[in-house]
């Protein structure tokens, strides 16, 4: 260490903040005294003086390449863990770290374990996927959440009754002419007849799309507080 560190250091070392002691570990480290930033970086580690876990997580990150140059490589190791803990996704730039740290740092990465989701927003994404899914009609909520049963026989009942409702429609509309009157009384108690099994049709569609939407609510919520 030359006197313009020494200098710096002792600078630094007067009327310290917190942010300058986190200051001075860096410089310590990018000029290669790896000793001593090692010191000051768990002096912030032990004594909860980082600013926030990004700060924390730097610390971390620095004091296991420290120790990695120092060829204390167990230490480093735990420092690392401590780091991918915190920060799961670090990576080490490979133009700042030698590539022997890199892959180092790799390797201890691959072997930790991945932390679990949390529950609540797995839960949360399926619900608010199947929220939108049940407002769809022919049994499509129930084919989302794998009750295919039960999707295949509300498909069937829904392509059923709007089929009839088409088709009772287009009859009436056959018996109808260009003046909206039907030829004979036949006619007219067969239209009166199609018309009533248009209405039952459109009835019947409706109710089975809204059973549809409340039983697919009603999974939902259930799937979502951990049921069957």
């Amino acid at each position: 260490m030359n006197i313009y560190q020494v200098i710096i250091i002792f600078s630094l070392a007067l009327n310290q903040t917190d942010d300058d002691l986190f200051k001075k570990g860096i410089y310590l480290f990018e000029h290669q005294d790896f000793k001593q930033s090692v010191q000051v970086f768990s002096k912030i580690i032990n004594n909860n003086l980082a600013k926030d876990e990004n700060e924390l997580a730097e610390c971390y990150k620095y004091t296991g390449a420290a120790y990695f140059y120092l060829e204390d490589y167990k230490a480093a190791e735990a420092s690392f863990r401590q780091l991918l803990f915190l920060r799961p996704e670090t990576k080490l730039d490979p133009f700042l770290f030698p590539p022997s740290m890199v892959l180092f740092f790799d390797k201890i990465k691959k072997d930790m374990p991945r932390p679990p989701k949390k529950e609540a927003e797995v839960t949360q994404r399926k619900g608010k996927y199947n929220i939108y899914v049940n407002l769809l009609p022919f049994g499509l909520p129930q084919y989302a959440q794998d009750r295919k049963a039960k999707g295949t026989i509300l498909l069937a009942m829904q392509v059923l009754s709007l089929g009839t409702n088409i088709y009772s429609y287009w009859q009436v509309q056959s018996m109808i002419d260009r003046y909206g009157y039907v030829k004979n009384q036949e006619d007219a108690d067969r239209a009166n007849l199609l018309k009533t099994v248009q209405i039952a049709s459109l009835i019947a569609f409706g109710t089975i799309y809204i059973y549809s939407v409340a039983d697919g609510m009603y999974y939902s919520l259930k799937d979502t507080k951990g049921g069957n």
